[in-house]
């Protein structure tokens, strides 16, 4: 990906310095009402995720790549969520119906790539196509596939972005595929389509957008072409900072959840405490225009801030409360004996102390008992 050569208003340019993440946040809000802000608080970090220092793991280095999974119904969003990312992302590669030989080869040569599905549904149909995409988005981030013509075995750094409904998420959800991604859960109340209806009709013969999706390439591309040595003003960045602090403050973040919400007894949850360093990291590289960088043995390492910190506990928790929500409610739901699954239906719908969020997902997976129970 080459400088891209656009002028961007000088206004616009030090909005996006000075304040990256809310920045781009604020502009997906504009084109996605009750959608974009609250999704790209977690996309925005994506696109620098591919070009983030591997964070250093005892005598190995852990990456940091963010992968996540847009769930919800039809309408929600999810689609437009992804094409707007098609604008951003580095070296996009966009697939709905794909099979596992083609990715693995269309993917020789990219050393970097941004992966967008936009039907999820069609990655569980194929067996060999999980199995290459679980080996993409793991450390190991390798493409290997043998048959008995051919063999391809290469590695290339990727990030991962679907979306899906919650009907195909329940019969699935043990693919290690899956427990690598984040899922992102999309769900309206009445008001909010309310709104969402009204902002679509405002918008419509009106073009009101001052920020376009050229300016947020422009800054994603700016961060891509110091982490690759090509800007002569801004040296690139090598590592970061990180005080034992700030890590006991993580853990106890995660150590917090951990103990508050009871998870599945056969979830381990260890994997979620490198996200909540993956969220301060990229933060930080998201702005690494106005973050301090110390020189130490000859490499510039950036300092994390406060506001890294506390973005990145905010998008564990929510992260968290999504899994606690999935999990456990797709382990009751599989427990419960299929004549008691629409009295279930008719608990979770009526009852007003539990959460929108949560008590959509338990309709949807007591709906799907309940047609699997009519079908036998």
């Amino acid at each position: 990906m080459n400088e891209l050569q656009w002028e961007i208003e000088p206004s616009i340019e030090e909005q996006l310095i000075k304040n990256p993440y809310n920045s781009i946040r604020e502009y997906a809000e504009n084109r996605l009402i009750k959608v974009g802000r609250k999704v790209f608080s977690y996309l925005a970090l994506q696109p620098v995720s591919l070009f983030a220092p591997p964070i250093p793991n005892k005598e190995s280095f852990s990456n940091p790549y963010l992968h996540y999974l847009l769930l919800g119904p039809s309408g929600s969003g999810k689609t437009s969520s992804i094409l707007m990312m098609r604008d951003f992302a580095y070296s996009p590669y966009l697939f709905q119906d794909v099979t596992g030989a083609k990715i693995a080869t269309d993917l020789i040569g990219r050393e970097k790539c941004s992966l967008l599905c936009t039907d999820v549904d069609t990655i569980f149909r194929d067996s060999e196509l999980i199995k290459i995409l679980e080996g993409i988005i793991g450390e190991e981030h390798l493409v290997s596939r043998l048959n008995m013509r051919s063999s391809l075995n290469f590695s290339t750094s990727a990030t991962f972005l679907g979306c899906g409904l919650f009907e195909s998420l329940r019969e699935n959800i043990r693919y290690g595929f899956l427990q690598r991604t984040v899922p992102l859960v999309i769900f309206h109340t009445k008001e909010e389509k309310a709104l969402i209806g009204k902002a679509i009709k405002d918008g419509m013969f009106t073009n009101t957008q001052k920020m376009s999706f050229m300016d947020v390439k422009w800054y994603y591309n700016k961060i891509a072409e110091v982490q690759k040595g090509h800007n002569d003003k801004f040296q690139k960045i090598d590592g970061y900072v990180v005080d034992s602090k700030i890590k006991d403050e993580l853990f106890r973040a995660w150590m917090e959840i951990m103990e508050k919400n009871q998870y599945p007894d056969d979830q381990y949850l260890t994997r979620e405490l490198y996200s909540i360093m993956k969220y301060m990291c990229n933060s930080a590289i998201l702005n690494m225009f106005s973050r301090e960088i110390i020189n130490q043995n000859g490499q510039r390492l950036i300092v994390p801030n406060k506001m890294d910190i506390e973005l990145a506990k905010s998008l564990f928790n929510s992260e968290m409360m999504a899994k606690y929500n999935i999990l456990t409610l797709s382990v009751m739901v599989s427990n419960i004996k299929r004549e008691n699954a629409i009295k279930f239906y008719e608990y979770v719908r009526d009852n007003d102390d539990i959460s929108h969020e949560y008590k959509q997902i338990g309709k949807i997976f007591a709906e799907q008992k309940i047609e699997k129970k009519f079908k036998e």
